[in-house]
């Protein structure tokens, strides 16, 4: 009995009360610290210190600082003006012609790269990629087109249910996202020749439904190709990308609009 008592209040009161790591006011301290079930958790959202397992923590466990190194880094935070932007430019990615959309929209962004269409499954359904820069705002933008009808939805949930999943960033992701992908990676490669030209600016990766899958996808990569450049990332609409390993990987890797998240607004209206 006394063991029982002892696992529980182990288990569930520590956890629950955050008694023990709750007491360090400062990330450095706190995960120099630790307790039966390991090192305290600093949670940059709240700015405090938990114990391992504890309920009263905010931060999923992807955000959770444990080591000294992690204590400078800075915490990505929602946007609401860059979601914005962010929506009319995933918005354009449904044009052939980004460019006019971005104008009329008044968006100061000049697109670098925009090759034709490509089709991405049996019955020819098209997906597409844009690259722009805008040089007053120091960013590089990556748009992926989302989904086009419903012959290309039926596609997409059929190949989801039917084909397995593939290796992606440690993890696995859906055949359908990867082959699309894999099809439009030479936008990712124009990226990749923007931030050599302008290393200094940040890069935003945005998209709606398939096309917020992609960005997931590409973004993900950029962050692990491009460290020393800040690559966000801000999805409409978007489906469910991959396993709990690629999803550990990609939070560890992009910054993410957290709280306040555009990924469950409406489709973008279309841009003119």
């Amino acid at each position: 009995i006394l063991f029982a008592l002892e696992l529980c209040s182990l288990l569930l009161w520590r956890p629950c009360t955050g008694s023990h790591c709750s007491g360090h006011t400062d990330c450095l301290s706190c995960v120099e610290d630790s307790t039966e079930l390991g090192t305290c958790r600093w949670c940059p959202v709240d700015k405090a210190c938990h114990d391992a397992g504890s309920v009263l923590n905010p931060c999923p466990a992807t955000k959770n600082i444990v080591s000294p190194e992690q204590c400078g880094e800075p915490l990505a935070r929602f946007q609401a003006a860059l979601g914005l932007e962010a929506l009319v430019l995933s918005a354009a990615a449904y044009s052939d012609q980004p460019q006019a959309c971005m104008a009329n929209q008044k968006l100061d962004y000049n697109v670098t790269f925009a090759a034709p269409p490509v089709k991405c499954d049996l019955v020819d359904s098209t997906c597409f990629a844009y690259v722009a820069v805008s040089h007053s705002k120091q960013r590089i933008v990556l748009s992926y087109r989302g989904t086009v009808g419903d012959t290309q939805l039926l596609m997409e949930l059929l190949e989801g249910l039917t084909i397995p999943q593939v290796p992606f960033a440690g993890g696995k992701v859906q055949d359908y996202w990867h082959s699309a992908y894999v099809l439009l990676q030479p936008a990712v490669a124009a990226v990749q020749q923007a931030i050599a030209s302008y290393p200094s600016y940040s890069v935003l990766v945005t998209g709606h439904s398939l096309g917020g899958a992609l960005a997931s996808m590409g973004s993900t990569y950029l962050a692990s190709v491009a460290a020393s450049t800040t690559v966000s990332l801000y999805s409409f609409g978007q489906p469910r990308v991959g396993d709990y390993p690629y999803a550990v990987a990609h939070d560890k890797l992009v910054q993410l609009a957290r709280g306040a998240s555009l990924r469950h607004c409406s489709p973008p209206a279309a841009v003119q």
